[in-house]
């Protein structure tokens, strides 16, 4: 399957520029990871490696309120997601890595079933 986590990165970004449910669950995983004063004020305060882009914190994060409040985006809100989170992927291969949905066995990566 992937055996360079070059390649789980691209297929990570592929299905964050094209699935919606790809897409809104990274949008959560990565503002998750947003410390709680990034949250409040929907800014990237620390340059920690994890978490939002001070240049994308205050709209991303509007679009995780919104999504989490009313359950659902716009067509143009998921262009935009489409359009900003595959920037994201390598976080989001870390996570599952380490929440063990994803994990290398010898020289592949294998998801966890």
């Amino acid at each position: 399957m992937f055996t360079t986590k070059k390649q789980i990165i691209n297929f990570y970004k592929e299905k964050l520029r094209t699935n919606k449910s790809w897409v809104i669950k990274g949008l959560s995983v990565i503002y998750n990871y947003q410390l709680e004063v990034e949250q409040e004020s929907k800014d990237a305060k620390f340059h920690n490696g994890v978490g939002f882009s001070a240049l994308d914190a205050e709209i991303l994060s509007s679009f995780h309120e919104q999504y989490e409040k009313k359950k659902n985006l716009s067509e143009k809100q998921f262009a935009t997601l489409f359009k900003l989170m595959p920037k994201y992927a390598g976080q989001l291969v870390n996570h599952s890595m380490a929440i063990g949905k994803l994990r290398k066995e010898g020289r592949e990566y294998i998801f966890a079933k």
